[in-house]
């Protein structure tokens, strides 16, 4: 075979060669990109769900231990179970669930602005 032949076949060979290279190169950095994604949406669907649980045990909580809190502060005053509250809670009591209320809130605080973080 002539050497312009050969170099011919080469050069061609090479072409095609280079052709599939980056052809395989993009499918899988195209796999690779929708795995990654795939990843991402299903971590942040988890903590969306966990969030919106969370969101819904932090209200509840916080309706509650505040409907306690203005029991324990006022005197009573809320039926049988805020007197009797009342009755057997001192002021540390007050403050330790305020204290727990706020620790709770910052919780929350800190879930939330993770969850804008992933976004």
């Amino acid at each position: 075979m002539p050497l312009d032949r050969v170099l011919h076949n080469t050069t061609t060979n090479r072409a095609r060669v280079s052709t599939a290279v980056n052809c395989f190169t993009l499918a899988i950095s195209t796999l690779a990109a929708n795995v990654i994604n795939d990843s991402f949406d299903c971590l942040f669907q988890d903590l969306q769900g966990e969030i919106d649980t969370e969101r819904e045990n932090f209200l509840s909580l916080t309706a509650s231990g505040k409907k306690l809190l203005s029991s324990l502060e006022v005197g009573g005053g809320g039926g049988a179970v805020a007197a009797a509250a009342a009755a057997n809670a001192s002021g540390d009591d007050a403050v330790a669930l305020k204290n727990k209320l706020e620790e709770m809130n910052e919780r929350w605080n800190y879930l939330k602005a993770k969850s804008v973080a992933i976004r």
